[in-house]
């Protein structure tokens, strides 16, 4: 599978090009990439994430990213059939603005904070976000979010153990419950 971004020079761009760095510095031991000028002004990235699969034992997620010129934005927008940019293109489906953003905040908050997520897993998970995106932007309910953090997983995993240990002294849960709970929390870490 291959998502395709297309950046320009504008801020929401900006920003999810900060994505992208951000999510290659935390998983660069996973990833490989390359880069290479299609044409004058358009620099193509092309990153390969292998992940474990259900399937076959692994299976290779592909990000080609785009790169325009300000100048150049009109003929990209005309020959990719894309309204606005930023856009992320997932298999024949295109998102714009604020939605590729929001989409490219939940990947790869997904993929740097789970070691051990699997190619099926991403795929629901992609296919669950844009639709909840496209159906909350019909309403008008998309805002900007920042994406999640394994600081703010953590946090709240935390928090989780603080309210079982709590729960375990007020003799709300037996040993045994809290063991296998604390031992399910403490696993989520681990990915």
């Amino acid at each position: 599978m291959k998502i395709i971004f297309f950046l320009s020079e504008d801020e929401l761009s900006g920003k999810l090009e900060n994505f992208l760095n951000e999510f290659i510095s935390k998983v660069k031991d996973r990833i490989s990439v390359s880069s290479r000028t299609v044409w004058p002004g358009h620099i193509i990235t092309s990153i390969k994430i292998r992940l474990l699969s259900e399937l076959a034992k692994y299976k290779d997620l592909e990000f080609e990213v785009w790169k325009i010129l300000k100048i150049h934005e009109r003929e990209i927008k005309k020959t990719f059939d894309l309204e606005e940019l930023p856009a992320i293109k997932i298999e024949k489906k295109i998102f714009s603005g604020n939605l590729s953003l929001e989409i490219a905040s939940n990947l790869f908050s997904m993929l740097s904070s789970m070691k051990d997520i699997r190619f099926e897993e991403v795929l629901y998970s992609l296919t669950h976000i844009t639709q909840t995106l496209v159906k909350a932007e019909t309403v008008g309910e998309v805002e900007e979010k920042k994406p999640i953090t394994y600081e703010t997983f953590r946090k709240t995993v935390d928090e989780k153990l603080r309210e079982l240990e709590k729960m375990l002294r007020e003799k709300k849960i037996d040993e045994e419950t809290y063991k296998k709970m604390k031992s399910a929390y403490e696993e989520l870490l681990k990915k």
